[in-house]
């Protein structure tokens, strides 16, 4: 035994290692193995007992934390020893009886008697705690980094309990309650300010992890400063006036809101909150869009201002999606959802898209281009509405234009026609297509009618016939009534040309509805006859005749 208190001390013994280990072994077979076991157990408590009642123990800062590491890294290098010379004890006598190796066996006495003891374990806490709020105002000196991370090693090698009763869990305690003070002097600066300063701190604390912490604290640590910092104050990130989440959409802080989308994403339920404002914002913003029909504001411009703002809305959408969102499936799919309650609330947004769309290939002076993106972005509409009823509002449109002659061309009908096909497919089209393909055929048929009326030298009295032939079921329209009274010179003419139409078709019947045409009438009063020259010295001025066309 006095060769094990030799090594202790680290003092050099006068026996061969051959020779201890042949007394341990003589030991062990003489049946003295349990008196030689717990003889080192209280060997190393007296040895420690002693080293630890000395002044240096009860210093402080990073002093203490040297003295700490250092006799624990002599009581390893000499239990190393201790360890080989006892090897045949260890086999014989610890292992089968379930016992600590003799390594293990000086280190827990270490943990007891040292660590846990409430004197230096307290100390040491609180040193450690010390030095790390220290580095986090910058005040660290030279070498207390070092101190730090022998000292998380040690524990860490005593057991993780202990590493966590002694060290981990007062300064993860320590580390919430220091970040939920500081968050509260960061708000005062506004929300991108206090963006920025969390962002900092969360660097600092993975470069403090990394620099002197053990590596199993480090995730532990970022969730707590994330906790303190983040999702402790959710609410108040989003819901801020004049600086949260509404007012940077309103304002279109498109780089900001990827801040602040990239820090909720660090904590559970961010991106819910995030995304939960956002939606809030979008039903806001779509309750705007809709504007009641006044005396000065007819509804068809009020149809037009809603699908402008709604598209321009979803414009700034994709925009966010993109930029701040960085094209999260989740806020998309929340977005999408929003956009959709918004129109779904708003009874006439199926007209409202037929309108915009008609007047979009009415007015004309858009290019290729520009009209392939008009009607490219009235389909990311259609996807949210109901088809059918837009087909409804949009079938009549089609009629109006087709029949009055307003569309901007035929290119431009078809080619919105093509994207309906492409976007609802081929059915949803047909009778679209059929209308179109009417007034193909109905201009094909009056040039030939006037070519038969000129070659047979007939005269319709003055009245230019035109028909629209429109096949019956396909077309929008009120119902024609059982009796129509026509004037007789214009139902001659009509019947003229039905009598051609039907000479170049069979099986076909032609019905007139009035309520799908138009009539053009001119008008002329007669002024005063010209005077003769003698008579020119009257002063009342001459009045030629007068000429109005009526349109019904």
């Amino acid at each position: 035994m006095a060769a094990i208190q030799d090594i202790l001390v680290r003092k050099q013994c006068e026996l061969s290692f051959e020779a201890l280990y042949e007394n341990a072994y003589l030991t062990v077979i003489q049946r003295n193995a349990d008196q030689l076991y717990h003889g080192v157990q209280i060997m190393v408590g007296t040895y420690l007992r002693e080293k630890t009642g000395g002044v240096m123990f009860h210093s402080g800062g990073s002093n203490l934390l040297e003295i700490v590491y250092t006799s624990w890294q002599e009581l390893r290098d000499s239990m190393d020893m201790i360890s080989e010379l006892l090897m045949y004890l260890e086999e014989k006598y610890a292992v089968p009886n379930e016992l600590d190796c003799i390594f293990d066996l000086g280190m827990n006495v270490f943990r007891d008697l040292v660590i846990k003891s409430e004197c230096i374990g307290n100390q040491l806490q609180a040193t450690l705690l010390s030095l790390i709020m220290k580095d986090r105002e910058g005040k660290l000196k030279f070498g207390e980094h070092l101190a730090i991370k022998q000292t998380c090693s040690m524990l860490i090698s005593l057991g993780s309990e202990v590493f966590q009763d002694v060290f981990e869990a007062k300064f993860l305690e320590e580390t919430f309650q220091f970040y939920i003070n500081q968050s509260k002097k960061f708000l005062l600066e506004g929300i991108p300010s206090y963006i920025s300063k969390v962002e900092t701190c969360i660097a600092e604390e993975e470069e403090r992890a990394d620099a002197f912490l053990h590596s199993s604290t480090k995730s532990k640590l970022i969730q707590v400063t994330e906790e303190a910092l983040i999702q402790h104050h959710m609410e108040t990130l989003v819901k801020t006036e004049n600086n949260g989440v509404s007012w940077m959409l309103e304002n279109n802080k498109v780089v900001e809101l990827n801040s602040i989308y990239t820090l909720l994403n660090r904590v559970q339920d961010g991106h819910r909150v995030l995304a939960e404002e956002v939606v809030r914002y979008l039903t806001d913003a779509g309750q705007e869009l809709v504007t009641p029909s006044t005396a000065d504001r007819s509804q068809r411009i009020n149809d037009l201002t809603f699908i402008q703002n709604f598209l321009h809305l979803m414009d700034r959408l994709e925009l966010f999606l993109e930029g701040s969102f960085n094209r999260d499936k989740y806020f998309d799919q929340m977005i999408t959802g929003a956009v959709e309650r918004v129109l779904s609330q708003y009874p006439r947004s199926n007209k409202c898209l037929s309108v915009y769309i008609d007047d979009k290939l009415k007015s004309g002076g858009l290019s290729d281009a520009e009209l392939e993106d008009v009607l490219e972005r009235s389909m990311v509409i259609l996807r949210i509405l109901q088809t059918d009823e837009f087909k409804k509002e949009y079938k009549n449109h089609l009629a109006a234009r087709l029949l009055n002659k307003t569309s901007t061309s035929a290119d431009a009908e078809k080619l919105m026609i093509c994207k309906l096909k492409s976007e609802c497919g081929s059915l949803y089209t047909q009778d679209l297509e059929r209308m179109i393909n009417d007034v193909m055929v109905s201009k094909t048929t009056n040039r030939d009618f006037k070519r038969h009326m000129k070659k047979s030298g007939k005269s319709l009295d003055g009245v230019d016939v035109c028909v629209q032939i429109l096949t019956s079921g396909i077309w929008p329209g009120r119902r024609i009534p059982d009796r129509i009274t026509i004037p007789r010179i214009p139902y001659q003419a009509f019947e003229e040309f039905r009598n051609f139409y039907l000479s170049k078709t069979r099986n076909r019947i032609l019905t007139l509805n009035p309520f799908s045409g138009t009539a053009e009438v001119t008008i002329v009063l007669c002024g005063e006859e010209r005077r003769e020259e003698e008579d020119m010295e009257v002063d009342e001025p001459y009045r030629p005749p007068k000429k109005y066309n009526l349109v019904v």
